[in-house]
């Protein structure tokens, strides 16, 4: 497999971004990226695989720490997700020499010590049933980077209170954002699956990292300014102090690599800055975040000119039914210069072309085709369509069973904020041993 990941650690301007991808987070998943396929994910087959190859990683130098230390078992968990295939099983050597010998035994070889892995963490905003652009933006790095590192994915329902606030939909939100990461590949046994509120440490650790802040660093956030633009009736004290919340989500665990694209690499300098301020009054506590850079495209939507969005309403919808994945490809944008069914495409620039080629090692027959005009784009929009609807038909019906199940969802959901328990907690007597609260 190709090593579609990179981690660059000596980075020096890189950011904490939300899978707006948030933290890495996503509020369209799409930025940054994850998992094997992955909160972060790509490493399916093909086009399937947008990295497939070795991971990388969003929210996250990290200290190399043992994979789960508390060995939590995640009750019920079996069965609800794929079974995907661990690392190969290691022969243990002989311990002793063979029978009959005048000599002595060697002294038994030393247990191999565990494997450690970096840690990474990576947030993602509820924002309900995930989308293409989710998917081949974050969620398959996601899923790739579980089986590299020890990954740490937090659905961020606090995040989403700055503009989510009717109750019933955050919960339904969370739930299904959680059944859609489960369903297309994150192995509960393999990261740790978790929502942000149940672990409120979070946000006891995001008012002590406020004292260090500058409002002038929160205030010239790119996010925050479009948000102000975006929701002009609603910009309250959560949407300015996201980036704190952001750092200590990051932090808290001590495992700083976050996933993220190239393109999202500044929005993890604040958390930088942030983490370098408290070091440098209270002494070193936290790692600072590196990027683990991730192969994440930025998905058009089906109105070809914008990023995919449901506030756009221009996504499709890899976990609903076939039917409806048809209407919105069949929808889709092409090459706006191609009048004629005769007229020669653009494959470099119609997004249905360049979708083709996640699904598909042909895409290159397929581009020829508009090229000389032999397929028409209603030809290429059905092919589409059937393959994205192959494709994700397994994910599908795993979700449709999680979501009939969901105490099973909620029990994965709280055996991941269980096992961090401990972790957090050591955080934060450090923490609060160093400023003086304990």
């Amino acid at each position: 497999m190709r090593r579609s990941v990179r981690q660059e650690p000596g980075i020096d301007t890189v950011v904490a971004g939300r899978l707006e991808v948030t933290h890495g987070h996503a509020d369209e998943l799409q930025s940054r990226s994850a998992g094997h396929g992955q909160m972060l994910g790509i490493g399916l087959e093909r086009a399937n695989d947008l990295t497939s190859n070795r991971p990388c990683a969003q929210h996250g130098d990290a200290e190399a720490l043992a994979v789960h230390p508390d060995e939590t078992t995640m009750a019920g968990t079996r069965g609800i997700v794929p079974e995907r295939p661990g690392p190969p099983e290691r022969l243990s050597p002989p311990l002793h020499s063979p029978t009959m010998t005048v000599e002595l035994a060697p002294a038994p070889a030393p247990a191999e010590a565990a494997v450690q892995r970096p840690r990474i963490f990576s947030g993602i905003q509820p924002s309900g049933i995930v989308h293409l652009g989710n998917d081949l933006g974050a969620i398959r790095n996601y899923v790739a980077l579980q089986w590299e590192y020890e990954a740490i994915y937090c659905i961020v329902d606090y995040h989403a209170l700055t503009s989510t606030h009717d109750a019933g939909q955050l919960r339904q939100r969370t739930t299904e954002m959680a059944a859609s990461l489960l369903a297309l590949g994150l192995d509960p046994e393999q990261c740790t699956l978790f929502v942000q509120s149940h672990r409120p440490e979070h946000t006891e650790l995001a008012w002590l990292l406020s004292t260090v802040t500058p409002v002038s660093w929160l205030e010239r956030t790119p996010t925050y300014k479009e948000k102000r633009q975006s929701q002009p009736d609603d910009v309250n004290h959560g949407l300015l102090a996201y980036p704190v919340l952001q750092a200590a989500d990051i932090v808290i665990y001590k495992g700083s690599l976050v996933p993220v694209g190239k393109d999202q690499a500044a929005h993890l300098e604040l958390s930088r800055e942030i983490v370098r301020a408290f070091n440098k009054r209270y002494g070193p506590t936290f790692p600072e975040p590196q990027a683990v850079f991730t192969e994440a495209p930025v998905v058009l939507g089906t109105d070809g000119v914008k990023k995919m969005s449901k506030s756009l309403g221009n996504t499709i919808d890899i976990l609903g039914e076939p039917a409806l994945i048809r209407r919105q490809v069949v929808s889709m944008v092409t090459d706006t210069k191609r009048i004629l069914r005769t007229d020669p495409g653009r494959p470099e620039v119609c997004n249905v072309c360049q979708l083709h080629r996640f699904f598909g090692d042909d895409y290159d027959e397929i581009w020829d085709g508009e090229r000389t005009a032999r397929t028409g784009c209603v030809d290429t929009k059905k092919l589409l369509a059937d393959r994205i609807i192959q494709h994700y038909a397994p994910a599908r019906e795993r979700y449709m069973d999680l979501m009939a199940h969901p105490d099973r969802v909620t029990a994965i959901l709280e055996a991941g904020a269980e096992r961090l328990r401990p972790r957090a907690a050591e955080t934060m007597a450090d923490v609060r041993q160093r400023m003086g609260l304990r």
